[in-house]
């Protein structure tokens, strides 16, 4: 017997989908809610895609997070290290000033301070030199070959 009617059962109308029977009780005609329909093959090739695709889509954001919080701990440090610098460099400025203050009346005691600073020049350059990190190529670096 074929069945001639559509059938959605009183229990999907309701949304009590756990009471629903799934056929009809007189004919056995499916019922055409949703939440009974079984995925085809190709549903579930699609939705398999989909997942790959989230899988990878996760796994490149993991792979950048890494990267990102390496950066950052790199750059926490370089950060660290500026105020470390800087620190030291007011503190040699404010010390120079109270000098220069200290000596202002005294043209030999400032001769004395000149020569003291000239001979120290070399050493505060390489120090300088040694902490300041190299600037990076402008352009990335690499030059395209034609």
């Amino acid at each position: 017997m074929l069945p001639t009617h559509s059938y959605l059962s009183t229990a999907c109308q309701h949304d009590l989908h756990a009471q629903c029977r799934q056929t009809c009780k007189f004919c056995g005609v499916y019922c055409l809610c949703p939440c009974h329909r079984v995925p085809t093959l190709d549903q579930l090739q699609s939705i398999d895609r989909k997942l790959d695709q989230v899988l990878a889509l996760s796994q490149r954001m993991y792979r950048q997070e890494v990267v990102v919080t390496q950066e950052l701990v790199d750059l926490t440090a370089q950060v660290e290290s500026n105020r470390s610098l800087t620190g030291s460099a007011i503190t040699l400025l404010n010390g120079l000033s109270a000098k220069l203050t200290a000596i202002a009346d005294d043209p030999a005691a400032i001769r004395a301070l000149a020569a003291d600073l000239k001979t120290q020049d070399q050493a505060l350059a390489d120090a300088l030199a040694a902490n300041t990190p190299a600037e990076p190529a402008a352009g990335g670096g690499t030059t395209p070959t034609p």
